[in-house]
């Protein structure tokens, strides 16, 4: 998904949070929707060394990969870790918001 994409999902999907929760928690939902992506910002990071760290460049990379996958040069997805995308983290985040009391980790 794009960044874009995120901001607007995230803040459509934040306005009803907001409805239930309050803006405050509306707000840190829609951070949290939109930052849920900051790990394959990290991947492309340390793909490419360092040497771009230029957020837009993440998207020009994913077509770039979708368009091989298409025409056929590629036959497979390149692996990347999404640390923010596995089960662990949002088990141990969840453990935080309960073990806290804070809603905060929650969303």
């Amino acid at each position: 998904m794009k960044a874009q994409e995120h901001i607007m999902y995230g803040g459509a999907a934040s306005t009803i949070v907001g409805y239930f929760w309050g803006p405050w928690n509306a707000l840190i939902f829609w951070l949290a929707s939109v930052l849920i992506d900051f790990d394959h910002y990290l991947d492309h990071v340390w793909r490419t060394g360092g040497a771009d760290l230029k957020v837009s460049s993440i998207f020009r990379l994913d077509e770039y990969f979708r368009k091989k996958l298409e025409t056929g040069e590629m036959q497979k997805q390149p692996l990347c870790f999404s640390l923010f995308h596995t089960i662990e983290v949002f088990s141990a985040v969840y453990a935080l918001s309960i073990y806290s009391g804070q809603s905060f980790f929650m969303f």
